[in-house]
């Protein structure tokens, strides 16, 4: 019975993938410097926010740098050791910074949404603890995954490539495309990986699921606050507005990440039933993630004061130098 492949094609992905990660990666570097040197007028960003933030520039910032590098890598004689290296750290990546804005949204709705039952005012008291727990036990989680995902691909190469530094570099783009396609569906799948593989789509799920409540309760209460300040004639004040922006960019967010975790999740369901070969070279699943990634780049740029303000003020100078040029 014959396999259906299912795979994107080099260029369409170096131009799509490659223009996304490049775009972002230069917002992403802009945002380091922006939570590194600060303005005096906007203070210094309190903890978890101030953590959250940066979890989230930082590994929406490494894992741009892993996009441009599987764009760049098909130019150079790379072993196939390093190849496997990059497609599980981007996992890593990946999900440390979809966990991170999760928790950005559950932060941002601890303080705007008045705590009414006793779990929001517990949530409320310790969210803090709560973030740096949950950001732990993520990172262990899928650092473990990670290892066990490059150990047991690291041993299957090796007993069908050879050396990955001795192998002879002569059609091996071919041979590594088809050994990675093949190992879709012959990889051994332990107890113990499947394991990890299966807390991984519940933590997928259960994230999506804390996103998209976050958010939707938030903007909820603000519509309900809305209009009642219009039914009372108030004004909207520079606070409400604040909060909005950051509401809509939640929202936004939750819906990136809805989408990139049902592709992920399609993915999944078919490397486990082994009916399609798909995505063999990763590329679909890297284009999903620079759309995801680009968008949160956009995305902060939007919903965080820190971020639009010092945008706006470089946007102003480019302005004024381009008007003294003319």
């Amino acid at each position: 019975m014959e396999v259906q492949v299912v795979s994107m094609d080099r260029w369409t992905y170096a131009a799509v993938s490659g223009m996304l990660a490049s775009l972002g990666l230069c917002g992403s570097l802009f945002y380091i410097y922006c939570l590194i040197s600060p303005r005096k007028e906007h203070g210094r960003s309190k903890q978890p926010l101030k953590l959250l933030l940066g979890s989230m520039v930082g590994s929406n910032c490494f894992l741009q740098i892993i996009l441009v590098v599987h764009n760049c890598k098909d130019a150079f004689c790379t072993p196939w050791d390093f190849d496997i290296a990059v497609s599980a750290i981007k996992n890593l990546a990946a999900g440390v910074n979809m966990f991170s804005g999760v928790w950005t949204s559950m932060f941002f709705y601890t303080q705007i949404v008045p705590a009414r039952h006793n779990f929001s005012i517990w949530l409320k008291r310790n969210i803090k603890t709560v973030v740096y727990c949950a950001l732990a036990l993520h990172c262990v989680h899928v650092s473990v995954h990670l290892a066990m995902e490059f150990s047991l691909m690291y041993n299957f190469m090796s007993s069908t490539l050879g050396s990955p530094h001795t192998t002879n570099r002569t059609g091996f783009s071919g041979n590594i495309t088809q050994c990675m396609s093949v190992s879709v569906s012959a990889l051994p799948m332990s107890v113990e990986l499947m394991a990890v593989e299966g807390v991984m789509v519940a933590m997928l799920w259960l994230a999506l699921a804390l996103t998209m409540a976050s958010s939707s309760a938030t903007v909820c209460y603000l519509w309900g606050h809305i209009k009642n300040m219009e039914a009372s004639g108030s004004s909207f004040s520079p606070q409400l507005r604040s909060q909005m922006r950051v509401t809509i960019a939640g929202f936004v967010q939750g819906l990136l990440y809805l989408l990139c975790s049902m592709f992920v999740f399609i993915m999944l369901v078919f490397i486990f039933t082994k009916t399609i070969y798909f995505d063999p070279e990763e590329r679909m699943i890297l284009t999903a993630y620079s759309v995801y990634s680009f968008g949160t780049t956009v995305n902060l740029g939007v919903g965080q004061t820190l971020f639009r303000q010092r945008v706006g003020a470089l946007a102003g100078k480019v302005r004024d130098w381009c008007s003294t040029q003319g």
